[in-house]
């Protein structure tokens, strides 16, 4: 392998066929070798020759006092608003290459119509204002089964994490 620098090599079985592989990491490339030191591939790690994909997931979603609390249908809906919650992760993602992966835990106060009345940040790991305020801002918009008694509560843990991908 032709490198001006490397920095650092591992021997493993990484794609799990069995035998180990070494990878040998340089500035922009990382180097597969075979165990008798065939190139396999050449992996780019350079960062600004990938796309970072935004993957968001609901992780849990509970509810409490709806017409419809079912943990399914709950999940359902909140996981039609996932395109919107993925768009907000990307634009951050797009404006700051540093946005953190994490989870986010909103509790939402849903009313006698479906409407989300209030929501509340229980917990978030992402230390990212603006995302948050996008993801809660996605979440308030969905609408619900009405509440039973004037109000009801919905739970949602969400998680996001990205893959880069040349």
């Amino acid at each position: 392998v032709n490198s001006p620098s490397i920095h650092s090599a591992l021997a493993a079985d990484l794609n799990r066929d069995g035998t180990s592989e070494i990878y040998v990491g340089g500035i922009d490339e990382v180097y597969v070798l075979s165990g008798t030191g065939q190139l396999v591939a050449t992996l780019s790690v350079n960062p600004d020759s990938t796309t970072r994909d935004a993957r968001v997931s609901i992780r849990s979603a509970t509810a409490n006092g709806l017409e419809n609390s079912d943990r399914d249908a709950i999940r359902a809906t909140i996981e039609g608003a996932g395109a919107l919650l993925t768009g907000c992760y990307s634009r951050q993602m797009s404006s700051d290459r540093y946005t953190r992966t994490g989870e986010m835990i909103v509790e939402l106060t849903v009313g006698g119509d479906g409407s989300v009345s209030d929501s509340t940040k229980r917990h978030s790991s992402l230390r990212n204002t603006a995302l948050e305020n996008c993801i809660m801002g996605e979440l308030e918009d969905i609408a619900f089964s009405p509440a039973v008694d004037g109000s009801g509560i919905v739970n949602v843990t969400v998680d996001f994490d990205f893959a880069d991908t040349p």
